[in-house]
């Protein structure tokens, strides 16, 4: 059996994006740990909407991932074009529809771990470099945290 080869380097770049993207998930989360009263309102819906926002980026990023595949060469399907515009359309769903806090984190949760799926594939077809499944991995794990601090936390509705 033959060793993998080096993964290449992450650059420092992307891990300053990655700190940067996952801050205000941590941030969002610890506060809502240490404080009480309207801060804790406050950061559940600044972390509610910083988290659907970040939907509109994902998609954004899958959008440029199709077209670089596409330019590379790159067969995709038809449905690999319609994945960029997924995560956005799922928290604009969340934004205008429900109501219920515990289904606005579960609809942000399957559009993250879809297009985290989506990245992982991108990176194992050499679309992506090898180094985004790291920066993609702790990006993640900060998400997880957040959903699953802010499940504990929960207010029963936005009218309630």
């Amino acid at each position: 059996m033959e060793r993998p080869g080096p993964v290449d380097p992450t650059p420092p770049g992307a891990w300053l994006a990655t700190a940067c993207a996952a801050a205000p998930f941590v941030a969002t989360a610890g506060g809502l740990w240490l404080l009480e009263g309207a801060w804790r309102d406050y950061l559940y819906l600044t972390g509610l909407n910083y988290a659907l926002a970040s939907l509109g980026f994902l998609g954004a990023l899958h959008l440029g991932l199709a077209l670089a595949a596409t330019r590379r060469g790159f067969r995709q399907h038809r449905f690999w074009w319609a994945v960029p515009f997924l995560p956005a359309v799922a928290g604009l769903a969340a934004l205008a529809g429900f109501v219920d806090y515990f289904w606005v984190i579960m609809l942000f949760l399957g559009a993250f771990l879809a297009s985290h799926a989506a990245d992982l594939r991108a990176v194992r077809e050499g679309v992506a470099p090898a180094w985004y499944r790291t920066v993609r991995k702790w990006v993640t794990a900060a998400v997880l945290f957040w959903a699953g601090t802010f499940l504990v936390h929960a207010p029963i509705s936005v009218a309630g």
